[in-house]
């Protein structure tokens, strides 16, 4: 709404100053066409019409207010035809800036968007890893907890019955790597957001 308001009031304005300055004759007339093309980028595709008919039709209220029969002379029309030249030539400088702005902004949030798409796909990939990471862990949990019990009563037996040192050092290694893994799944499971539940404690 506020680009369709300015877009007629600069349109109003034009109008007012053509008609101070010699109406349908002044050859700024076609600036116009720049409210025409600035409203088909910025506005929806009706406001944008409305535009385009209120600029035609202010600039044709300028042929009925001005008298049809005025004359000119050599002088007047050379100038009406270099003035005419000079109006093409900002006319085109102005929508070529003002589109090279609007496709320099289009770009620069395409990229924006882009940035954010590729973002968001690396944070779903690693949330991916780290459910599945914490879902590791607790599934694993259960067989290394199976293991170290095991292992701590072989350890009481073997050294119940006085067996060789190499088994009851065997055993010890067997317990030092479950805690090893079950150290690892704990990093592993607070990583990804997931309690890994209570472990093995030694009590009396």
């Amino acid at each position: 709404r506020l680009a369709l308001v300015a877009l007629l009031t600069d349109v109003a304005l034009l109008t007012g100053l053509l008609l101070a300055t010699g109406g349908a004759q002044n050859p700024f007339a076609i600036l116009y066409i720049v409210h025409v093309a600035v409203g088909a980028v910025v506005l929806t595709p009706g406001a944008a019409l409305f535009v385009a008919a209120a600029a035609a039709g202010l600039y044709g209220a300028l042929y009925l207010i001005e008298p049809a029969s005025h004359a000119h002379h050599m002088e007047t029309m050379q100038l009406h035809m270099k003035g005419m030249w000079f109006d093409t030539a900002t006319s085109a400088a102005l929508i070529v800036f003002i589109v090279g702005r609007l496709e320099r902004n289009l770009k620069a949030q395409t990229a924006a968007l882009h940035a954010a798409e590729v973002r968001a796909e690396r944070a779903d990939r690693l949330a991916a890893l780290g459910t599945l990471a914490g879902g590791a862990a607790h599934e694993l949990n259960t067989p290394l907890s199976t293991i170290a019990v095991i292992a701590e009563q072989l350890q009481e037996r073997l050294a119940a019955t006085s067996a060789a040192e190499d088994l009851q050092a065997d055993a010890n290694i067997l317990l030092e790597q479950v805690e090893r893994c079950t150290g690892v799944l704990r990093r592993l499971s607070a990583d990804s957001g997931r309690a890994l539940g209570e472990l093995p404690e030694t009590v009396a």
